[in-house]
């Protein structure tokens, strides 16, 4: 383990394309379990994937929150954007990654937590979301409702049916909660049937609104896809990386804007049909006005419950 300060740097801000300039809490790179659509696996491969001590990775965020304390923008924080620690297969990630969300909450700080996690692995967030349900949001990303697609495409991740559980839990409690729909890659999860069928179960789930995902490219992606799904399904999301359109400005390809909004469609009979919202953001279309990242709602509430305490 190397202890270049480079890389034991764990708080800091990206630029995001709809949110802007958004604060994180990073401190693992191995991506989202085995699924084979994720980019920071493809990109990292077996770098950087080591944890730390849960008390270097403490002690460090603690120091870094400290020389922040004056940032007026710092207020809710991305944990773990790199690494899903909920998954089944990243035990090793659960203690450090609860520990730094404890550590974040009880300094007034907001977390965002995406997972595809569910079941024994989320059981220490239920206990956190109990304590602090106003202060969370937790989005849970599903990539299809059919159980082949599932398998194939989200190796290591938490079945359905867990994921679905951890939501209406979630929710219950009174943590914001969203489902992520994707990554959606044409031809392959986009489906009408599967897709209704999806957001029939989330809205039974309590879950009142869906962000939809695009797949962006990344180094080694294809190859991935290729190896741990098949040449076929390779081929095909090369095709709508490479096609007309999928290249804009400095980013990464993507799915061309004008198959997005015949996705995003689809997306919203569904959505309309099942009684829920379809949060259209910059990130799924170029005229989408949602930002698919904020604060959890509840921090709102609290800041303004704040300035009333301080004006008392």
């Amino acid at each position: 383990m190397q202890n270049s300060k480079h890389q034991l740097d764990i708080i800091g801000s990206r630029r995001h394309r709809c949110a802007g300039s958004i604060w994180t809490a990073s401190f693992d790179q191995r991506g989202v379990g085995r699924a084979a659509f994720c980019g920071v696996r493809s990109r990292s491969g077996a770098a950087g994937v080591h944890v730390r001590e849960t008390g270097l990775i403490l002690g460090r965020m603690q120091e870094e929150l400290w020389n922040h304390r004056s940032r007026r923008s710092l207020r809710w924080v991305w944990l773990s954007p790199d690494a899903d620690p909920f998954v089944p297969g990243a035990r090793d990630l659960v203690e450090p990654t609860l520990a730094a969300a404890r550590a974040l909450l009880e300094q007034g700080l907001g977390v965002l937590i995406q997972t595809r996690g569910g079941g024994p692995s989320t059981l220490g967030l239920m206990e956190l979301a109990r304590e602090f349900p106003e202060m969370m949001r937790v989005d849970v990303g599903f990539f299809s409702s059919e159980v082949k697609l599932v398998r194939a495409w989200e190796a290591g991740c938490a079945p359905v049916g867990a994921r679905l559980a951890l939501l209406e839990d979630l929710s219950t409690l009174g943590v914001e909660v969203h489902a992520r729909i994707g990554p959606i890659i044409p031809l392959i999860n986009d489906e009408p049937r599967p897709l209704r069928r999806l957001v029939r179960d989330l809205a039974r789930h309590g879950v009142q609104s869906v962000i939809p995902q695009w797949l962006d490219d990344a180094p080694g992606l294809t190859r991935q896809i290729q190896r741990e799904v098949s040449k076929s399904r390779a081929r095909i999301a090369h095709g709508w990386l490479h096609m007309e359109g999928a290249r804009e400005g400095l980013g990464p390809r993507r799915v061309p804007e004008h198959v997005r909004r015949h996705g995003i469609a689809r997306l919203h009979e569904a959505a309309d049909a099942a009684g829920i919202a379809l949060m259209v953001c910059r990130c799924a279309s170029d005229l989408g006005t949602g930002a698919c990242l904020s604060a959890p709602a509840g921090m709102a509430q609290k800041r303004q419950l704040d300035l009333f305490a301080e004006i008392a």
